[in-house]
């Protein structure tokens, strides 16, 4: 058993092309040199165990876009594998270093169970060295038990990216993945938006960049987000009528299509959330022609006001750093501290890395290696237009990063782990802790 894990979550490697999101290639390889010693400490003959918890590979945006069947996800992985060479040559340094590399399915990365992508990693990493091929594990389930630790992605805890893990495979025939919800909305909207607004994919959690496309292009998302939950635009309003104004809820003449839209409980809870975070100012988006003026008058104010639910959704650069109870993992880590019997529980999947005392066990999320975007410096008025103004151009918004992960280190069989940043070509413990 090794005396030091280092756990890292959330890389979303792609290929490179207009989706693409790790960009810090060159850091990850430097961290990696920094690993095996070749590039620093740690100490030599101090065997360490790299986890990769979960979205270590960006399968949703890689082409071919929408693939969720095996031989998809061969063709994405071999794609990855091409574009990012280098990576997984230092993967294999850090294995022939004698350390071992452990990696877990996240939500983006499901195509990791496959066996054959599986080998095509293996091949990439370590060639045809069987003895290297035996350290790099891919971990047959969704967490890892250590003593005193447990280890896990954390989108089994997001309703909207939560995996049906007895029904994984869709069809049989073609090995075809049943992808969580938010998986299908980052596919069938987020992808295409993206192209337009880069920046959307750096917005945590999802319904808080969809409220952002709202702001900025609402055209825009109304030409996609009702067609992706089955509605038409008036079918949508209908709905968010319904849960606004108690006198409309209160209808038994209803649209049968809406009747049956109940049969979808994530997109119904993603209609509420909208409602509840816009209010009626949403409902000025059918505005009817000869009302036109007025109803972008009153969205242009309105505006401000849902930007400022949205922003109370995001965390910001501090916030992400922030010892705050109010994350609802937290209680999670809770319980699995209570039913396991452990002292320390290490999510990623939210991109919030933090450290939080729970009772005598501590919580950590190892956050991410992906941008993310920068908040406005003050709830002013004149600061949200400008920094709307930045994002409507495209040109000057910002994007923050901290590289973190997670060290677990044994001594006398008793673990404790740090929240770390990699900084500057050194690990160093979070200032912040």
């Amino acid at each position: 058993m090794p005396k030091k894990y280092m756990v890292i979550s959330d890389l979303h490697v792609g290929d490179k092309g207009p989706l693409e999101d790790f960009v810090y290639e060159e850091a990850f390889m430097d961290f990696l040199d920094y690993l095996a010693g070749t590039g620093g400490p740690p100490q030599k003959n101090q065997q360490i165990e790299l986890v990769v918890n979960g979205d270590f590979i960006e399968f949703l945006q890689v082409p071919p876009l929408g693939g969720r069947d095996l031989s998809s996800g061969v063709s994405k992985i071999k794609t990855v594998l091409t574009r990012h060479k280098k990576v997984f040559q230092k993967l294999g340094a850090f294995l022939a270093a004698g350390n071992q590399i452990r990696i877990i399915p996240g939500n983006h990365d499901l195509e990791l169970n496959f066996p054959r992508v599986q080998g095509l990693i293996a091949d990439a990493v370590a060639g045809t060295d069987r003895s290297l091929k035996e350290r790099l594990l891919f971990h047959p389930t969704f967490f890892y038990l250590l003593p005193e630790v447990y280890i896990e992605h954390g989108h089994q805890y997001d309703s909207r990216n939560r995996v049906d893990l007895d029904h994984l495979i869709q069809d049989a025939v073609t090995q075809s993945l049943n992808l969580p919800w938010g998986s299908r909305f980052v596919i069938e909207i987020f992808n295409e938006i993206e192209a337009r607004y880069g920046f959307i994919d750096n917005v945590k959690p999802l319904l808080a960049g969809a409220l952002i496309v709202l702001i900025l292009d609402k055209d825009l998302f109304l030409e996609r987000v009702p067609r992706f939950l089955g509605l038409e635009v008036e079918n949508l309003l209908g709905m968010l009528k319904r849960i606004l104004w108690p006198e409309v809820r209160s209808l038994d003449a209803r649209p049968e299509r809406l009747k049956q839209f109940h049969g979808d409980p994530e997109s119904r809870k993603f209609i509420e959330d909208l409602a509840y975070l816009s209010g009626e100012e949403l409902l000025q988006l059918g505005a009817s022609q000869e009302k036109r003026l007025l109803g972008e008058k009153l969205w242009d104010r309105a505006k401000l006001k849902i930007l400022r639910q949205t922003l109370s959704l995001i965390q910001s650069t501090d916030q992400l750093w922030e010892q705050s109870n109010s994350d609802p993992n937290i209680g999670k880590a809770k319980e699995i501290m209570a039913t396991r019997r452990v002292k320390w529980v290490v999510f990623g999947h939210t991109h919030g890395a933090k450290k939080v005392n729970v009772g005598d066990g501590t919580y950590l999320n190892t956050g991410t290696w992906t941008d993310l975007l920068q908040l406005p410096s003050s709830g002013e008025e004149q600061t949200l237009k400008a920094w709307l103004r930045q994002l409507e151009e495209r040109t000057s918004y910002l994007n923050v990063s901290k590289l973190s992960f997670v060290q677990i280190e044994y001594e006398n069989s008793v673990p404790k782990g740090e929240l770390m940043i990699w900084k500057d070509g050194k690990a160093e413990v979070d200032p912040g802790q």
